[in-house]
């Protein structure tokens, strides 16, 4: 055996072949293992679908080789893991295996498996993702090196199971360097409506048809080729109207397969969610063939003693308002109708008659299929009429949906706004913006040269800067001269402390989270080591469950304010009500928003309500980790103090040069910044120091020996 030098590579393959140049050696050959979870010999098939599997049990040291039967040329190998991958393992060669290796990897001692008569060639040490993962390992040489057995010494496993690779292969000779040689184009879906999002695929190959990965240069060179009216951004494709058209790919001088795609209809699908006002008696689910789930089925079962199949199948869609219609499509599954027709009425007494345009008759079964039914020559319908008169088997009449289009041409009909937040201080709101058809479809106003207007603050394009404290009236006016609906942002920049700090509270009944407190939501220290949680109740759907917090004030004050710090675990629809009493509340301000894992901040305008209690009521959480407020934040209209002011004043908590001093009874006490970070932290003492601390302003909270707990401002 001769050998010089060993050059890792690390690839990413989803796919192992051998080329045209290269063998695979081990293929088929006798292999054996330490540990079987699965048998070895599953490894060594040019199957990626099977593999071989240590014993999670056997733990770390476990070893795998192939004999090839003879001495063989070794240029590289290739092992493709499974997500149970070795982190740390070596490979060793040999010509030969004496008595003496044999039993050094039977014996109790793993760690001297390969001491005698195996020649290590490399050692891998590297955390792997994105499996399955292959690596290839190339031995260079100046020299051939020749080998009949071939081992790979796993030492360390990457994941609590055990060692797993779906292939180990031996190869000969060099590969030819993978290229692109292919592309293959694909779509969701080939026929639609002009306002349906056609999402795209895309294949590449290598010369030897497997997987490519594309380069950087080539990934920046592609070029997308479409018809006229049609637009590809981030794989998915939009057209202007109903037509033909095609879709390609080129790389360099790789060109994909065109890509043909119809567009049958304009406009949304107008029978989308609307009523069902009719359907055969004992039919199953009617709705489903509205739902835009074309997962779900409306079922007429065959009844008893038909034949032919022929028996009546009914629905009628109420489509809320008279339209021009002229398209209608059918999406079935393999139970299908054969023959049927679609009519129209205006008032769901007189139907149209039937025409061959809205007509199919033997239409075949045991495929999903899709009819789309068009007329040049629209009908006015608000009633549209689904009645098959024969199945195409035995197993039914199953539509999956029901869709009609109007193949009038798409215009913009409304134009709506909203704010990424409806109230904060001041600074910088941006605005969204989205138009819809005639049909109540999305219509891209992207390129509409229309005008914002604020009734105060300046608008610069879509994004208003308010600087002070109101309400600010945002709209948009579109080129066509429709105007949007208007939407208030509430602008605060509350004065004065904090009137929720340190006062009582009172929540909801039900376990809290972790080791949460109610009081720790007005403590002062607004970060996700201090807060309240309440803990969804078992057998809550979609987290939705009341809970909440009251906050009892010093007196009755006219509000200006409130702030909700949340931690990621938050609510995503609650309400802020106010109450002078603790009886009666009254809302004036509310969040119902899609849910989201993140810590976030919520203002709400008071706008002078009086109260002497705060509640926040939440309905729904975003997660299934609770409901989380980490701090409530209350002010008034007059910038008043709060009672920490008087705390200090009393001197319970108060700076003395270099020291805080703290209340009597004192057994533990700790300083924040106003980030809530932690900067010092004392137990057992009357006094802490905060010399080590830079200047500003800090929170001190100190806990005494009864469980009271103290809190302030102070400033260095």
């Amino acid at each position: 055996m001769r050998f010089k030098n060993i050059t890792l590579l690390l690839g990413a393959f989803f796919m192992l072949a051998a080329s045209s140049q290269a063998a695979n050696v081990a293929l088929g050959k006798k292999v054996y293992a330490s540990s079987n979870q699965q048998p070895p010999e599953l490894a060594v098939d040019d199957n990626l679908g099977t593999r071989w599997e240590s014993k999670a049990s056997d733990g770390d040291n476990q070893w795998f080789y192939v004999d090839l039967e003879k001495g063989t040329i070794i240029d590289h190998l290739k092992i493709v893991w499974e997500g149970a991958y070795g982190k740390h393992y070596k490979i060793h060669v040999a010509d030969e295996i004496t008595t003496e290796m044999a039993l050094k990897l039977t014996d109790d001692d793993k760690t001297n498996d390969f001491a005698t008569g195996w020649t290590e060639i490399a050692e891998i040490n590297k955390t792997l993702s994105g499996f399955p993962a292959s690596e290839t390992i190339a031995v260079s040489t100046t020299d051939v090196v020749t080998a009949r057995y071939v081992a790979v010494e796993l030492i360390e496993r990457g994941s609590s199971y055990g060692f797993s690779f779906w292939e180990f292969g031996v190869y000969d000779m060099a590969e030819e360097a993978s290229k692109l040689s292919s592309i293959e184009i694909t779509a969701d879906k080939l026929e639609g409506s002009a306002a349906d999002t056609y999402t795209l695929g895309y294949k590449f190959l290598d010369q030897y048809k497997m997987d490519y990965i594309l380069t950087a240069e080539e990934n920046a060179s592609r070029q997308m080729i479409v018809s006229e009216g049609a637009t590809v951004v981030d794989n998915k494709l939009t057209v202007t109207s109903r037509g033909t058209y095609t879709v390609k790919m080129k790389i360099g001088d790789i060109e994909s397969n065109e890509l043909k795609i119809e567009v049958k209809a304009e406009g949304a699908n107008l029978a989308l969610k609307k009523d069902i006002v009719f359907a055969t008696e004992g039919s199953k689910n009617p709705e489903n063939a509205v739902d835009g789930n074309r997962g779900s089925l409306w079922i007429t079962d065959e009844p008893s003693g038909v034949e032919n199949h022929e028996y009546d199948a009914v629905l009628v869609v109420d489509l809320g308002e008279t339209y021009d219609v002229n398209c209608v499509h059918t999406s079935f599954e393999g139970a299908s109708s054969a023959d049927y027709t679609i009519t129209f009425s205006t008032d769901n007494v007189t139907f149209t008659d039937p025409i061959p345009a809205f007509t199919v008759t033997n239409g075949i079964g045991m495929t999903n299929r899709h009819d789309w039914l068009t007329s040049e020559e629209a009908v006015k319908a608000r009633y549209v009429k689904f009645h098959s008169t024969r199945a195409a088997t035995q197993y039914g009449t199953k539509l999956y949906e029901l869709e009609v289009y109007s193949n009038s041409k798409s215009e913009l009909t409304s134009v709506m706004i909203a704010a990424d937040k409806e109230c904060g201080t001041p600074g910088d709101y941006t605005f969204t913006l989205t138009g819809l058809d005639q049909f109540g479809g999305n219509y891209d106003i992207s390129g509409d040269k229309g005008v914002w207007k604020a009734s105060a603050g300046l608008m610069n394009g879509n994004v208003l800067t308010a600087e002070e404290a109101g309400a600010y009236e945002v709209y948009y006016t579109a080129e066509n001269g429709l105007q949007s609906n208007v939407v208030t942002v509430d602008v605060v920049n509350p004065k004065g402390d904090n009137l929720a700090l340190n006062r009582p509270v009172t929540v909801s009944e039900g376990d809290q989270t972790g080791d949460s407190k109610p009081e720790n939501a007005v403590d002062g220290v607004d970060a996700a080591g201090s807060l309240w949680g309440a803990a969804e109740p078992t057998g809550s759907k979609d987290h939705t469950y009341d809970c909440w917090i009251v906050v009892e004030l010093e007196k009755v004050f006219k509000i200006d304010a409130v702030k909700a710090s949340w931690e990621g675990a938050n609510s995503c629809c609650y309400t802020v009500e106010a109450s002078t009493d603790g009886k009666t509340f009254t809302v004036f301000g509310s969040y119902d928003k899609p849910a989201r894992l993140e810590a976030r901040t919520d203002w709400f305008a008071g706008k002078g309500i009086e109260a002497k209690y705060i509640k926040v009521y939440s309905t729904k959480a975003s997660t299934g980790y609770g409901t989380k407020l980490q701090e409530l934040y209350v002010y008034d209209v007059n910038g008043t103090t709060s009672s920490v002011a008087s705390i200090a004043a009393e001197g319970t908590i108060f700076v003395a040069g270099s020291e805080v001093v703290l209340p009597e009874g004192t057994v533990e006490a700790t300083v924040f910044n106003l980030n809530g970070a932690v900067v010092a932290h004392a137990e057992g003492t009357d006094t802490m120091s905060i010399a080590t601390v830079q200047p500003g302003v800090y929170v001190v909270k100190a806990v005494k020996a009864d469980g009271t707990v103290v809190a302030a401002k102070i400033v260095k």
